[in-house]
């Protein structure tokens, strides 16, 4: 397929960011390229405000359209902000069997320790990390 014509465009994607879909492929690389998503934005370069779908079959998923456009209109990844404005255009953060998986944010893990568990602060606890220390030293 390639371009779109704009007259073919879903009405989802009519907005004034927006500067091209590509249809088939990739909008850099044509026809018959290939991407692991079901479509994707171009958020800065030569085709910034394109976005690109696999197949035609696709245009049909609002909630994709929404979720490219926020991309396009943002012009970020999946952040607080892109999410913010997923949601107010009306698109969901709830996976899309299928098509889309759940953009809601995931609590985030500390490095080595538990998720939601906090080291205690310098100088509390530290007889006890003293008393193992010196166990595990005077034990050699």
């Amino acid at each position: 397929m390639g371009k779109l014509p704009k007259t073919q465009w879903p009405a989802e994607l009519k907005h004034p960011e927006m500067k091209g879909v590509f249809v088939g492929g990739c909008v850099s690389r044509g026809v018959g390229s290939r991407f692991r998503a079901k479509a994707h934005a171009h958020t800065s370069g030569d085709h910034q405000g394109w976005i690109c779908f696999l197949s035609a079959k696709r245009l049909t998923c609002r909630m994709l359209c929404l979720h490219e456009l926020a991309h396009i209109v943002t012009k970020e990844g999946h952040t607080k902000r892109w999410r913010d404005y997923l949601v107010q255009i009306g698109g969901t953060l709830d996976p899309v069997e299928g098509i889309l998986k759940s953009y809601h944010p995931r609590p985030r893990k500390l490095s080595g320790g538990s998720a939601g568990v906090l080291p205690a602060p310098l100088g509390e606890g530290t007889s006890e990390v003293s008393e193992t220390h010196s166990l595990a030293v005077g034990a050699r």
